[in-house]
C-alpha cells in the first residue's frame, strides 16, 4: 500500500511539472508583442503569474483528490465495522432463541445453526453449518426459532450436517389440530406436502387449520408442523384424506435451532 502511494505521488509531481512548464511556454508564446525595453520584464511577470495561478488550482486539485480517496478508505472502514457488528447481533439473536428453546422445550441440548447449502423443495435436504463437533448428532430435530418443525438431522459430520425436510417419506409426526381434539399422524409425502393420517371422517378439521405435534413421540410437543391445505371426505372409506402444507415452506429463514430429541 505504501509502495502505491509514493509511486502515486511520483507520478503526480511529474503531471504537474509537464503541465506547469507546458503552460508556460504557451503563455509565453501567447502574449503580445511588448515594447523592446519593456519586454523581458513584462513576459518574464506573465509567466510566473501564469506558473503561480496554474500552480494553486493543480494543487486544490490534487488535494481535493486525496480527500476523496481518505474519504472512501474511511467509508469502507465504517462499513466493515457496521457488518461486524450485524453479524454479532444476529449471532447473538440466534444464541438467545437457542435458550429460549431450551426453556420451552425443556431440552438440554439446543445449539444455534446457519443455513447454507441444499434446497429442501428440490432436494429435500439442507446443510448447516454446525456438525458433530458441536454435538450434534442423526436424529436431532431442528426447528426455526419461532417453533417451526423443519425435519431432522440425517448425517452429522464435523463441521456441518445435513438435515432431511419435515415432508420427507421417512418422517412422521404424532400430531393435532390446534385448539382442537382431532389428532393423527403426520408423513412426510416427499413432493412438498405431508399427509395427515388417521382422521376418521367424523374428526372435525376444515382447509386452514394448524397443525402441530403432540410430544407423544421423539418430538417435542407444540411444534408447528403446518396447515390444512386439503381435505378430502368419502362415505366409503373410514380416514378422510387430509393433506398438510409444511409451515417451513411459507417462511424465509438462515437460521435453525438444532434440539436433542426424548431418547
Amino acid at each position: 500500500m505504501n509502495t502505491y502511494k509514493t509511486l502515486r505521488n511520483i507520478i503526480w509531481i511529474a503531471v504537474i511539472l509537464v503541465i506547469i512548464i507546458g503552460t508556460a511556454v504557451f503563455a509565453v508564446i501567447r502574449t503580445p508583442a511588448l515594447p523592446v525595453f519593456k519586454e523581458s520584464s513584462s513576459r518574464a511577470f506573465v509567466v510566473f503569474d501564469y506558473i503561480r495561478v496554474f500552480g494553486r488550482k493543480i494543487f486544490a486539485v490534487k488535494d481535493i483528490i486525496n480527500e476523496n480517496i481518505s474519504l472512501k478508505e474511511k467509508i469502507i472502514s465504517l462499513q466493515g465495522q457496521g457488518a461486524a457488528i450485524e453479524s454479532l447481533k444476529s449471532e447473538n439473536n440466534a444464541l438467545r432463541n437457542a435458550l429460549d428453546i431450551k426453556k420451552r422445550f425443556g431440552s438440554e441440548k439446543t445449539i444455534a445453526a446457519g443455513i447454507y447449502g441444499g434446497n429442501p423443495l428440490v432436494e429435500g435436504r439442507w446443510l448447516i453449518n454446525r456438525g458433530s463437533d458441536s454435538g450434534i448428532e442423526a436424529g436431532d430435530i431442528v426447528v426455526l426459532e419461532s417453533g417451526v418443525l423443519v425435519g431432522r438431522v440425517a448425517n452429522a459430520h464435523d463441521g456441518f450436517s445435513t438435515v432431511t425436510a419435515v415432508d420427507d417419506v421417512n418422517i412422521q409426526v404424532t400430531s393435532r389440530v390446534l385448539n382442537e381434539k382431532t389428532t393423527g399422524l403426520a408423513k412426510g409425502l416427499g413432493n412438498g406436502s405431508i399427509n395427515f393420517e388417521l382422521i376418521i371422517q367424523d374428526d372435525e378439521i376444515k382447509e386452514g387449520d394448524i397443525v402441530i405435534s403432540t410430544g407423544d413421540d421423539q418430538y417435542p410437543p407444540g411444534l408447528i408442523i403446518g396447515a390444512v391445505s386439503s381435505v378430502g371426505v368419502s362415505k366409503t372409506h373410514v380416514f378422510k384424506d387430509v393433506k398438510i402444507r409444511p409451515a417451513f415452506s411459507d417462511v424465509r429463514f438462515g437460521k435453525v435451532v438444532v434440539i436433542g430429541q426424548n431418547r
